[in-house]
């Protein structure tokens, strides 16, 4: 059964602009019983007072709970970027190399959190995503499934260069 739901955040404060908007699971509850386990966390209709959270689950496990998180900032602060990157289907650990929109004079610091995940039927989905390897053009994000089934996740990242101290991902 596919479920979605959308809930307005609004910000604190307004921005100036409608800023970029990175959205993660902060805690999921979900009754699998040898179910597919499928959600997605998005942000949409972002406006310089709050977004949309989307939250779509599919397959047929039931999702009792989702927390999100998110972190809004002004598009075009090169000192703040951030992204979503999706790991392919498969098995095992994987790789992808993802790339700043604008690089970075050094390398900045780098958060990641899951955005979304697809388990298999039958078989416990763990996932643990890994930001490594930064420098001043991107980053690899790394994601290992905690048992041999196919799966695939997406993860919202976010960077900080040194000019924003005040930011600590």
């Amino acid at each position: 059964e596919h479920v979605t739901k959308v809930q307005r955040v609004r910000f604190p404060a307004p921005f100036a602009a409608p800023p970029r908007v990175c959205v993660g699971t902060a805690t999921l509850e979900a009754e699998r019983h040898g179910k597919v386990l499928r959600y997605q966390l998005t942000a949409g209709n972002v406006t310089k007072d709050g977004f949309d959270l989307t939250v779509a689950t599919g397959g047929n496990a039931v999702v009792t709970a989702v927390t999100a998180t998110y972190l809004a900032h002004p598009d075009g602060d090169g000192e703040l970027q951030s992204g979503v990157a999706a790991l392919g289907s498969g098995r095992d650990a994987h790789t992808v190399r993802v790339p700043f929109p604008a690089p970075y004079p050094t390398a900045p610091k780098v958060c990641a959190v899951l955005a979304g995940a697809e388990g298999e039927a039958g078989v416990r989905t763990a996932i643990a995503a890994s930001v490594v390897a930064v420098d001043t053009d991107g980053f690899t994000l790394a994601a290992t499934h905690g048992a041999a089934a196919a799966w695939q996740a997406q993860c919202s990242w976010v960077a900080v260069g040194a000019g924003r101290p005040e930011v600590v991902p």
